[in-house]
């Protein structure tokens, strides 16, 4: 694993050897031979020193987190916080190669809508407790002048593995995705309801969110 500092970071050398000394507590814990890490030293509101990690897997995985310079000084603590960390990394990889794949099938599916559909890919963050800040997709579609989004809305859900949000003049409407069945479901709130995701189920509601 590969672990870097970033240049703010390393001018303050006392806290930049305390941090190189959690390096290996770091690396042994996390213990994923494609993640990289990276420290960032920056001020919170208050004007107080905060150390931010950056942890990234050639797989996906993506999660950050905050520490307090005065967290480093408790290994079992720290131990606890990376364990946390490799968790949501790997969850995160798993989330960020879901939407990938559900984005592909849209795609595939959008052939059915009117016209000839448009699309385009952007970034957006989301932050959830249990990984930080990450990146992930969101797929914007255009059929016949009205565009709607498919964003991600959080990888940890109440009741559900993974949330998705259709949003245009309609909706938005919520897709929700069950591990334990490995598919997605329209989840349909009045009256409730958890509806499989099909092509002809995907294009009904893409027709009620483009057209409101």
């Amino acid at each position: 694993m590969e672990i870097h500092q970033a240049p703010a970071l390393q001018q303050d050398r006392e806290l930049s050897a305390q941090v190189a000394r959690r390096d290996a507590l770091l690396s042994g814990v996390v213990d994923v031979a494609t993640a990289e890490g990276t420290w960032e030293l920056h001020k919170d509101k208050w004007h107080r020193s905060l150390l931010t990690l950056r942890l990234k897997d050639r797989f996906n995985g993506q999660t950050t987190a905050d520490f307090a310079p005065e967290e480093l000084q408790n290994e079992s603590h720290m131990s606890s916080r990376f364990n946390v960390l490799k968790s949501a990394l790997i969850r995160v990889g798993h989330w960020r190669e879901l939407l990938r794949q559900l984005f592909s099938t849209i795609r595939e599916w959008s052939r059915e809508l009117p016209g000839t559909p448009h699309f385009e890919e952007d970034a957006i963050e989301l932050y959830e407790e249990r990984s930080g800040r990450y990146e992930v997709p969101r797929l914007i579609i255009t059929s016949n002048g009205q565009s709607m989004r498919i964003e991600p809305v959080a990888a940890w859900v109440v009741g559900a593995d993974g949330r998705v949000d259709m949003k245009g003049t309609g909706g938005p409407l919520i897709l929700i995705y069950r591990e334990t069945e490995k598919r997605w479901f329209y989840f349909q709130q009045f009256p409730a309801a958890e509806i499989p995701l099909t092509k002809d189920v995907f294009v009904r509601l893409a027709e009620a969110c483009l057209n409101g």
